[in-house]
């Protein structure tokens, strides 16, 4: 009688129960997962502002250092990282770039009110870790998902606007039952469970080297390129991060629900349309109209002005959504072009430059807007030059590059 054996790679296939462990889709959200609740754990401090005030005894002015200071070691840890993370194993990076976080951000609900050095450095720890998520991760993605790269590459953001949606959306009502440094330890908990699914269940990184992609040369001056169309698209978006909620409540008779309502709406908006800029981008693979399209369509924030003192909620929101929706279309599509222009070796540090140079367009909005609004106590100026920014990204830059380098 013939015995009836099954095939060992069939078994390597299957994980606890039925869940497809080596299912490359299943392995990616694991990493979104973990993405996602960094990025809760980055952004519960807004919503917490007063009471960290109230409890720690720290000033606005020290309650901006904490994100200064995270945004500084963020953005110099991508490029570290990313360097590090084509010569050392990605999952290894990963998972222990998670733990870290999680004790960074445990021991932040256990800091006392000073030094306030202490609280500065956990911070800094955290923006780090986050780090790890960025370029290792993208790898990683790239390697398991070749020919859904751009779609990986744009479902890693929309987790990361998940995570900031959900550290808004959660984080006040908890505050309402709970003490703040509950709130703390359980966001941190969260990172915990991330770290022990991606040691358990995304697998080794693939060994097999990656392309430099359709053919293409790797050319520095199209990366170039590249970058300054990723830098004015995040100007518009961190303009719109920073200074959208005051401006509503400053120039419209909106109840707080509303305005609340609204900023969180624009938050989320960016996920759908993420993924949709990544799957249109894998059907079409035309970056002249995408791009050109998205960085179009998110200019419509120049006509915010216009709008002050209207009474017409929706139209508000309509305003605000497609100028989200527009910034994200593109987004992914051209981050999943960034490792085509280097050498393999260079691939992580490239992919870590990228979002330090997004993390650059961000700063600067947020510091050029609060000058310009201080200055002229409007917002007009701000909305228009963000608009100027991404009508030159979008008719000098996108065909340049396109034309140019895009295969």
């Amino acid at each position: 009688m013939k015995k009836c054996t099954s095939h060992p790679s069939a078994n390597h296939r299957k994980g606890i129960g039925s869940i497809p462990v080596k299912s490359p889709w299943f392995r990616a959200g694991v990493l979104y997962f973990g993405v996602c609740v960094l990025y809760m754990n980055i952004y519960y401090i807004p919503p917490l502002t007063v009471t960290l005030m109230r409890d720690i005894g720290i000033t606005h002015f020290q309650i901006g250092l904490l994100s200064t200071f995270f945004m500084i070691a963020f953005s110099i840890s991508n490029i570290i990282i990313g360097l590090a993370s084509v010569r050392i194993n990605q999952k290894k990076i990963m998972v222990w770039g998670l733990l870290f976080g999680f004790f960074c951000s445990l021991l932040f609900a256990f800091s006392p009110p000073s030094p306030l050095v202490i609280l500065l450095l956990l911070r800094a720890g955290l923006g780090v870790s986050t780090a790890c998520m960025i370029a290792p991760c993208l790898l990683y993605l790239l390697s398991i998902l070749p020919e859904k790269s751009a779609l990986a590459i744009s479902i890693h953001l929309a987790s990361i606007t998940l995570g900031l949606g959900l550290a808004f959306l959660i984080t006040p009502p908890l505050a309402e039952i709970i003490n703040w440094r509950h709130i703390v330890i359980l966001f941190a908990s969260l990172i915990g469970v991330a770290s022990l699914l991606t040691l358990g269940m995304i697998g080794t990184p693939p060994s097999r080297k990656m392309n430099t992609g359709h053919g293409m040369n790797p050319s520095y001056s199209g990366l170039a390129v590249l970058f300054g169309i990723l830098f004015v698209i995040f100007i518009q978006i961190g303009a719109n991060n920073i200074w959208l909620t005051p401006w509503l409540e400053e120039n419209f008779l909106f109840s707080s629900a509303e305005i609340g309502f609204a900023s969180m709406m624009f938050q989320m908006m960016g996920i759908p349309t993420s993924i949709l800029g990544g799957y249109l981008y894998g059907k079409t693979r035309n970056l002249l109209y995408l791009g050109s399209l998205g960085m179009l369509l998110s200019t419509i924030n120049a006509a915010y002005s216009i709008l002050e003192g209207s009474r017409s909620f929706g139209m508000v929101l309509l305003f605000i959504l497609l100028s989200r929706s527009g910034a994200f279309l593109c987004v992914g599509p051209l981050m999943s072009m960034v490792p085509k222009f280097v050498h393999a070796d260079s691939k992580g540090m490239t992919l870590g430059m990228a979002h330090t140079i997004c993390a650059i367009g961000i700063i600067v909005s947020s510091f050029a807007g609060g000058m310009i609004i201080e200055e002229t106590g409007e917002y007009h100026l701000l909305w228009t030059l963000t608009a100027i920014c991404l009508v030159c990204g979008a008719c000098i830059l996108n065909p340049l590059f396109t034309r140019k380098w895009h295969p």
